[in-house]
């Protein structure tokens, strides 16, 4: 079995075989195009600790089959499975750093229940709520909010 070095954006480095990344699309592409089989592939954009949970989702999910576009827009956002939704709600502080990972490593299936999640984490909340949730805090003044509530008063109806 082929087995592989990634080199995180921060430098950490992580042995992971074929088997595991053949959901990664992004790192697929890179070992095919690799003129040296044996060099890291050096993973811009996630930084080691994101890396690891990837890491993790795919060596879980390595006996998978391909993921299915078609069946993943029949999915609701609570169709998550149970190992997927315990192992996101303990990476429920990397949540943003895990979507964006995904994204950028062509991992389909990551992002679909990442996205899932933050989805069920909204469902039903207000704006002030999802604020609150995600750390944003309202920069308008009352009376912008005001005007922005008299402009949209139809979205209320």
């Amino acid at each position: 079995m082929s087995v592989y070095t990634l080199q995180s954006s921060d430098d950490q480095t992580f042995t992971v075989d074929r088997d595991m990344i053949k959901h990664a699309g992004a790192i697929e592409k890179m070992v095919t195009e690799a003129t040296d089989p044996t060099a890291p592939l050096k993973l811009e954009n996630v930084t080691g600790a994101t890396l690891q949970i990837v890491i993790d989702w795919l060596k879980e999910h390595k006996d998978d089959g391909p993921f299915d576009e078609k069946a993943s827009e029949e999915k609701k956002a609570e169709d998550i499975a149970d190992w997927d939704r315990e192992f996101l709600a303990k990476h429920n502080e990397a949540l943003n750093e895990l979507i964006n990972a995904a994204d950028s490593l062509d991992v389909k299936g990551l992002l679909e229940v990442c996205c899932q999640t933050v989805a069920c984490m909204i469902n039903g909340k207000t704006a002030k709520e999802m604020g609150e949730l995600f750390g944003i805090e309202c920069d308008f003044t009352e009376a912008e909010l005001e005007e922005i509530r008299k402009e949209n008063a139809w979205c209320e109806q």
